[in-house]
């Protein structure tokens, strides 16, 4: 694995994602984000690892055309830090990609073409035996590949995904997406968060305004 020149394409709360090459063929790595005071540096390494490491988890389970492909994982035997190869995405992030309401019929088909992507990537997660819920459905988590006129829609960053077992954790979320009895402290996961959350997408999608 070689980083090509550094080049960041997306921060989150425990990792930053990084171009590189694998055998001459571009992929994304997601790696740990240490923190910058020292008095939390073990703590904020510790999570990120246990994200990481969940996340694996979730990653290995999965092959869909509408979610990013995994294709491998490395560990730092010296750091123990834990580094995810992950498919690279030619495009942009749904957030970006939608701006303001259709401009034409043929706009808005477009639209609920990616809609129908995104419903048939949550609609596996949902089979999955156990279930698989992505836990953080929003804009900036759904990549909009292109391939000339024709796009796709992948849903990426499980780092919030949970299998539906007996000793599931409680879920997180972005305020803006999440469903309301997830914002309970004793709200427990289940595909009906994912669902709720895939609403308020579908609302950015037709209008492409944030929901409040």
């Amino acid at each position: 694995l070689a980083p090509a020149g550094g080049k960041i394409l997306g921060r989150g709360g425990f990792g930053v994602a990084l171009l590189a090459h694998y055998y001459g063929a571009e992929v994304v790595l997601k790696v740990p984000c240490p923190s910058k005071e020292k008095s939390l540096q073990a703590s904020a390494d510790g999570k990120a690892l246990l994200m990481a490491a969940a996340e694996l988890g979730i990653f290995r389970q999965l092959r869909h055309p509408n979610i990013v492909a995994f294709y491998g994982a490395k560990v730092d035997p010296t750091s123990s830090e834990l580094v995810l190869v992950l498919e690279y995405v030619r495009g942009d992030v749904l957030s970006n990609a939608i701006r303001g309401l259709p401009s034409s019929p043929a706009d808005f088909a477009k639209r609920c073409l990616l809609a129908v992507d995104i419903c048939c990537g949550l609609r596996y997660l949902h089979a999955h035996k156990p279930v698989v819920i992505h836990g953080d459905v929003k804009g900036s988590n759904v990549m909009v590949e292109r391939h000339g006129d024709c796009q796709v829609a992948k849903l990426l960053d499980f780092g919030l995904s949970r299998l539906l077992t007996r000793q599931v954790r409680n879920l997180g979320g972005s305020l803006r997406w999440v469903a309301p009895e997830v914002r309970l402290q004793n709200g427990h996961p289940s595909p009906s968060s994912d669902v709720f959350s895939f609403g308020r997408m579908l609302y950015f999608i037709t209008t492409g305004r944030v929901p409040d």
